[in-house]
């Protein structure tokens, strides 16, 4: 329950996008990966759903890059802890309700999960099957082996997420996991 009180806060979303920032910073630095010229802030609105109601809007842009060289001008996006690719739900929010999902004996029924976060059951199903997925293969694997406590089948995210928040408080914990995903997933500076 302390992770679900954790996502409504806002000192969370001020913490993961300063990390956003940091990322934005580094992939400014590497320069274009196509031409290496120098890139340029192209962020645009999201209106990211499921996170706290009073959310300042300067949490709701994704930061991006744009290439200066004429002839490239492509755009980048850097790595990022608080958006998930092309999802309008907030990767935090996206977290913990497969999680609660996964733990469903102890955790929140599909109804709850569209009350608490306006997520329908088609879309939580939809992130499930994504997650498992990621989890599959890949990096993941090698993961897999290596951590400490072993890794439930079917409740991979929720047992990770649990490892995390064990060890540190809510706020920290989620924080650390997102970072640990994104840089796990994305070695690189880019999404």
């Amino acid at each position: 329950m302390r992770l679900f009180r954790t996502v409504g806060q806002e000192s969370v979303y001020h913490i993961l996008f300063d990390i956003d920032e940091k990322y934005e910073l580094e992939a400014m630095e590497a320069g274009c990966p196509h031409c290496g010229a120098a890139l340029h802030r192209g962020s645009y609105p999201r209106k990211p759903r499921g996170g706290p109601k009073e959310l300042p809007e300067k949490y709701m842009v994704r930061l991006s890059l744009c290439c200066s060289q004429e002839g490239c001008r492509k755009r980048l996006l850097p790595k990022s802890v608080l958006f998930d690719g092309r999802h309008v739900y907030l990767r935090a929010i996206i977290l913990v309700v497969v999680a609660l999902r996964e733990q469903r004996e102890s955790g929140f029924t599909m109804s709850r999960l569209a009350s608490e976060f306006g997520v329908d059951a088609k879309t939580v199903k939809r992130w499930q099957a994504e997650y498992r997925e990621r989890f599959s293969h890949g990096r993941w694997c090698g993961f897999r082996r290596r951590f400490a406590g072993g890794l439930v089948s079917g409740a991979e995210l929720s047992t990770i997420i649990l490892f995390f928040v064990k060890e540190n408080d809510s706020e920290t914990g989620v924080v650390r996991l997102l970072r640990f995903l994104v840089e796990y997933e994305h070695p690189g500076p880019w999404s």
